[in-house]
């Protein structure tokens, strides 16, 4: 088995989130054929090779130097399972913050999780997956996050599939051909008033360090109150940079010409990260539709000048960019797509993520205008609990069900509570039994579909 608080002048500072951590003595399991351990720092050449070994991959020195070189790297985030001196299986956690609405949530990202040939089937890979998951408690996360090509293997003990489209591709060409119709149609519209001003042509080029702030301030701008995306802190965006997983970083300015070092701030109005024709990342000041497509042009230009065919988006599932994909001929990259990179998530405790958004409870009721007080219990099976909501607060009650509740196992919670459960679907496919019409009509108010997105770019092979 194997699966592949920062500084922003004239920005609101995000209060940084403390972790809970729980760790007292250092993790250690045994499984089937060996015990599970955190690695140490004379361990990574050892792990160097299992990784390129395991993958069928060659994994770059460089590259996995500057896993090491990451500012929340500690070699205790490995844990390794040996047959003797061998390693025979292996996983690194990554634990960051996320924003969820207007929280922030702590989580744990699974990667590099693999076993040898020799090994798998033996339950070796259960057993490191159940030490990961605790390991990850232990650090204080709330949810686990995980990117794979087998989900199956992950489904079944617990990890549930994000149901959101986040990928989109057309023809590199096709796109262009859009955009440019698109603006012309545009320019003679504004021609027709001789006092209209001519669409302003920007000046696209590809980034420079002394930048960094300005693509800082941009990705909070876009991030500051949306689901998944990751919390960067100045010291990670250092990272991110100097790692050079990508191919290019373009940035749209308003003006030709050179500015000051201290200007540059406000004076990029946009960003996009591209790694083989795949947009990776392209965010823009609000507003600024025009940014989007001048952006997006030049990205297409230069695909069709490396005689690429195809452009692939990555985005938030609302992104106008893949409205723009749609319009060109392109589609969504389903999640049925063989051999496609899914991502999967496990809330570990249902009942205290719960807690954790329930101010966002009253809101989504308003918005569904039901009435107060609303109510509706959740059983497990072993677990059972009620949400009450009234005009003024949000309160869980344990052990209580009330009349209109709905029942259903702790992964189909999980993906009620992030928002990625299509609610009538489950309850036709009976994986949701509501006990009255009411508890149905109210889950669907508490539990509205999410556009939770992870961002790729954090995650970039190099």
């Amino acid at each position: 088995m194997a699966s592949m608080g920062s500084r922003v002048a004239g920005t609101e500072q995000r209060k940084p989130l403390v972790r809970q951590l729980t760790q007292k003595t250092p993790l250690e399991i045994n499984s089937p054929v060996g015990k599970i351990m955190p690695a140490c720092a004379g361990d990574h050449p050892a792990i160097h090779h299992f990784l390129s070994n395991v993958f069928k991959a060659p994994v770059a020195a460089a590259d996995f130097n500057n896993q090491l070189d990451n500012p929340t790297y500690e070699p205790s985030n490995r844990l390794l399972v040996r047959h003797g001196s061998i390693i025979i299986a292996h996983s690194r956690v990554i634990d960051r913050e996320i924003q969820f609405g207007d929280q922030q949530l702590p989580v744990s990202y699974l990667t590099e999780m693999g076993t040898i040939p020799e090994f798998r089937g033996h339950g070796v890979g259960t057993a490191l997956l159940g030490a990961v998951e605790q390991q990850m408690q232990l650090n204080g996360s709330t949810v686990g996050v995980l990117r794979t090509t087998i989900p199956h293997f992950y489904a079944h003990l617990g990890w549930s599939l994000c149901t959101t489209p986040v990928k989109s591709v057309a023809g590199a060409h096709e796109i262009l051909s859009h955009l440019i119709g698109k603006q012309r149609q545009q320019e003679a519209e504004r021609a027709v008033n001789p006092l209209n001003e001519p669409l302003k042509q920007l000046n696209i080029r590809l980034w420079r360090h002394v930048e960094q702030d300005a693509l800082m301030r941009i990705y909070q701008l876009n991030t500051g109150s949306c689901y998944g995306a990751h919390i960067r802190t100045e010291a990670a965006w250092r990272w991110l940079f100097n790692r050079r997983a990508f191919d290019q970083i373009y940035v749209a300015l308003e003006s030709s010409e050179k500015i000051a070092l201290g200007a540059s701030l406000h004076s990029i109005i946009g960003y996009a990260v591209v790694k083989s024709g795949r947009v990776v990342e392209l965010m823009v000041d609000q507003g600024r539709t025009d940014v989007r497509n001048q952006l997006l042009q030049r990205i297409c230009s230069d695909v069709i000048e490396h005689q690429d065919k195809h452009v692939t988006i990555d985005a938030q599932a609302d992104d106008v960019l893949h409205k723009i994909v749609l319009q060109s001929g392109g589609e969504r990259v389903s999640l049925a797509t063989p051999g496609l990179e899914v991502t999967m998530v496990k809330v570990f405790d249902p009942l205290e993520f719960t807690r954790h958004i329930r101010s966002s409870f009253r809101q989504r009721v308003r918005d569904a205008n039901l009435s107060f007080p609303c109510e509706l219990g959740i059983n497990l099976g072993t677990e059972r609990f009620q949400i009450v909501c009234n005009q003024r607060s949000t309160r869980l009650l344990h052990g209580k069900l009330g009349r209109s509740y709905l029942s259903c196992s702790a992964g189909v919670l999980s993906q009620l509570l992030l928002g990625q459960c299509n609610i009538s679907q489950a309850i036709k496919q009976e994986q949701i039994i509501p006990s009255t019409q009411i508890a149905s009509e109210t889950a669907q108010a508490l539990f509205p579909r999410i556009p939770l997105w992870f961002p790729s770019l954090d995650d970039l092979p190099a």
